[in-house]
């Protein structure tokens, strides 16, 4: 019953962001202008690819582990895990931005604005990774909806006084709402403790890490470089009309990642290493 639950919540999430991410498209098409749409999708192409090499991998790390030392009753290990990944994203995150601050060049406030915009809805992946793989789908569902419904707002009520700043700055707002409600949701977690950090664990978690870091590094770069590649060999009107259009057919092949990604934790909460996987599909 958990696995339906689960999967119906991923599938809801699913549609409200097919309906939201249509109503944001509408609003942004019709608001502002093709050569501005094409320098927003360029620069928040670039930057979600940044952000998401950075993630180092933790959402598959999270998706491994966590359901299997929550089977165990490990619950130390899940939350010092946590703890551990989102103190390193997040001096990653603050690196990044005092270099851009410190270092002079042009258009550096778009760029500033694109690394917040990217970043903090890294920081929701995060969360949602960590929710998945604890098996609360919907809570994952709820920081979803909160940021495409904050972001789908905001922009309606701006959509006459639009920009690409502005666009960013949407982004931003929204992504600390979801935020914030990420951190209510995860203190109410049953079971919800503070404790150390606990670097044993990356012994335990580096071979996995390590192949699901190459992992996570090419798969942004094979989502988001297109529409970076294609600023620099055509006009960004191109690229406005490109990425709209791709933004209308990628949901529709993402739709069967759905079923995997409800199961993916509930196998792994059953299997202590991958030989185990064969034998557990057997029994099923």
């Amino acid at each position: 019953m958990r696995y339906f639950k689960n999967l119906f919540f991923l599938i809801l999430s699913y549609i409200s962001n097919l309906l939201f991410n249509f109503l944001i498209l509408k609003i942004l098409t019709n608001f502002l202008l093709p050569t501005l749409l094409g320098i927003y999708f360029s620069f928040i192409g670039a930057f979600l690819i940044i952000s998401q090499i950075f993630l180092l991998g933790i959402p598959y790390v999270f998706t491994r582990y966590i359901p299997f030392w929550e089977e165990k009753g490990e619950k130390e290990k899940i939350f010092s895990l946590f703890y551990l990944f989102f103190i390193l994203y997040l001096f990653i995150f603050f690196l990044l931005l005092i270099l851009f601050i410190i270092f002079p060049f042009k258009k550096r406030e778009i760029f500033i604005l694109s690394l917040l915009a990217s970043f903090s809805f890294s920081f929701i992946t995060v969360f949602s990774s960590l929710f998945n793989s604890l098996r609360k789908m919907e809570y994952s569902f709820l920081i979803n909806f909160s940021y495409f419904l904050s972001l789908t707002l905001f922009l309606f009520l701006f959509r006459k006084e639009l920009s690409v700043e502005k666009v960013f700055l949407t982004h931003i707002i929204s992504s600390l709402i979801s935020i914030f409600i990420s951190f209510l949701l995860f203190f109410s977690c049953k079971g919800f403790i503070l404790t150390p950090l606990n670097f044993k664990i990356i012994k335990e978690i580096k071979n996995y890490w390590k192949e699901s870091f190459f992992l996570h590094f090419l798969s942004p770069i094979f989502d988001y470089s297109d529409r970076v590649l294609l600023a620099f060999f055509k006009s960004f009107i191109d690229v406005s009309v490109f990425v709209s259009a791709r933004k209308i057919v990628t949901p529709l092949r993402q739709v069967l990642q759905y079923p995997q990604e409800a199961m993916a934790p509930e196998i792994s909460a059953k299997v202590k290493n991958f030989d185990e996987i064969k034998i557990y599909f057997e029994i099923l």
